[in-house]
């Protein structure tokens, strides 16, 4: 036992190892940080770094001529606002509930803003007739709100008279 190095008693009355056991302890806790710190920088890089470069700016980079695809530009999405609507929601109880919601149409390109501009009063009573007959129980969460986009697009589309209205952007949405 003479080879066994004394534990050292601190200040709590509790023993604290001295000499080997106290090293080890260490060495494992700045093992165990580095390999966290190579790690979180090894996640980094995969996620934020990395990433291949698209194959049009490699071509041009090389000086070869672009694929046919990536020279034809496609049309732009244009954006038109519609005013904000105020309806009553469709409830059981004595108590009303009000929706207003603000939308942004996003058009398959700048020619149908115009188209959008002069039938905007159609689009709009389509959403009203539609939203007033809603519950807030149809509304709720994240699975509500998708569908009531969906329905939102179709009569949009219904009243442009064809499919020029690609995505209904909800820019204001309050239940009260």
């Amino acid at each position: 036992m003479a080879d066994e190095p004394e534990n050292e008693i601190d200040e709590d009355g509790e023993e604290k190892p001295k000499g080997k056991l106290a090293g080890k302890k260490k060495l494992i806790v700045i093992a165990a940080a580095a390999l966290l710190l190579i790690g979180g920088g090894a996640a980094a890089f995969f996620m934020i770094g990395g990433e291949d470069e698209p194959a049009a700016e490699t071509a041009a980079a090389e000086g070869e001529s672009a694929p046919a695809s990536a020279a034809v530009k496609p049309l732009e999405a244009a954006y038109f606002e519609l005013p904000s609507l105020l309806v009553n929601l469709s409830t059981d109880g004595s108590r009303s509930t009000y929706l207003r919601v603000a939308a942004t149409l996003e058009l398959a390109n700048v020619a149908d803003v115009a188209d959008a501009r002069q039938k905007s009063s159609a689009i709009m009573d389509g959403f009203q007739t539609f939203l007033r007959e809603m519950r807030p129980s149809d509304i709720a969460g994240s699975g509500g709100l998708v569908r009531l986009k969906e329905e939102l697009l179709v009569r949009a589309n219904a009243a442009m008279g064809h499919d020029a209205v690609q995505n209904v952007l909800l820019t204001e949405f309050l239940v009260q």
